[in-house]
């Protein structure tokens, strides 16, 4: 069960950006298509930021809903692997849907596996029949009988830690199946996104067309080889893009503090260490 959420802004891709803003061949015939090109990398740019702080939101979120069921909150570890699974980069990406609209993606499902992963990795660690007989297990370990539930599930999470895989993620998003005695009703944590999603990519879109605005004023700047990324800072989260100055520092960008100033771009943000934690605060140019 694979979640792609698609907004409703037809207009996401570079044509229709530039079209937006009153900009067409027949007014800009020569750099139209250096335009396109550089709208087309402001575009990814902005939407991979976005890509970022959902996944981000989404680990918060599944740290809020676990917590909120029995087995997970009396089991933490769960809640660990989880956030670990989804901090894999192959979740975050751009990729564009049959209308040529660009759509962030913010958790790959097929990446955290699904309920015969988990079967495949219990039959792995446990004796044959334990799978049915879950329930009792899982009782009797609450009510301090035994620790077998304890050593079983501590070697599947091993398994899933090592292959940084989440299984369980379609008990909390439709409840509990086949048996197991978790989560009967269901968070639906994904699916409650959409909302999110759509807010995320909105932003997005106002951000490109700020830039692209920007970017049509002056004669010959560009957008481009930036890395989106987010950083902490005074306890707060930044959603933004970094990239690697000529002197060998790590320039992070704070998304929406962009504006131009003398033909080139200019924005805040800060320095990072090369271990991409914050060393103290910046303003300056973007690269040409």
């Amino acid at each position: 069960m694979e979640f792609r959420f698609i907004h409703k802004i037809p207009t996401f891709n570079p044509v229709g950006v530039l079209a937006t803003l009153g900009v067409t061949p027949a007014i800009e015939p020569v750099r139209y298509m250096t335009l396109t090109a550089s709208v087309l990398n402001i575009i990814e740019t902005q939407v991979l930021v976005a890509a970022t702080s959902l996944n981000l939101m989404l680990k918060e979120q599944y740290r809020k809903d676990m917590y909120d069921i029995s087995e997970y909150s009396r089991f933490p570890r769960f809640i660990d692997i989880m956030v670990y699974a989804l901090s894999n980069p192959k979740h975050i990406g751009v990729y564009w849907d049959k209308r040529g609209v660009v759509q962030a993606q913010f958790v790959n499902t097929d990446l955290l596996g699904d309920i015969k992963d988990l079967e495949d990795i219990h039959r792995m660690v446990s004796p044959p029949g334990t799978l049915r007989g879950w329930k009792g297990i899982y009782i009797a370990w609450l009510s301090g009988k035994n620790r077998k539930y304890e050593t079983i599930e501590n070697q599947r999470l091993d398994i899933m830690e090592e292959h940084q895989v989440a299984p369980f993620w379609e008990f909390i998003e439709r409840g509990a199946m086949g048996g197991y005695p978790i989560n009967p009703s269901g968070h639906y944590t994904i699916t409650n996104f959409k909302d999110e999603y759509d807010r995320k990519l909105l932003e997005a879109y106002n951000r490109c067309l700020s830039l692209t605005s920007l970017l049509v004023t002056a004669a010959n700047i560009t957008f481009r080889n930036f890395e989106a990324t987010a950083v902490t800072y005074a306890g707060n989260t930044y959603s933004g893009y970094s990239w690697m100055s000529q002197a060998g520092r790590g320039i992070f960008v704070i998304a929406g503090t962009e504006r131009l100033v003398g033909g080139r771009f200019v924005a805040k943000g800060f320095i990072l260490s090369m271990f991409g934690e914050v060393r103290r605060r910046w303003s300056g140019w973007l690269p040409k």
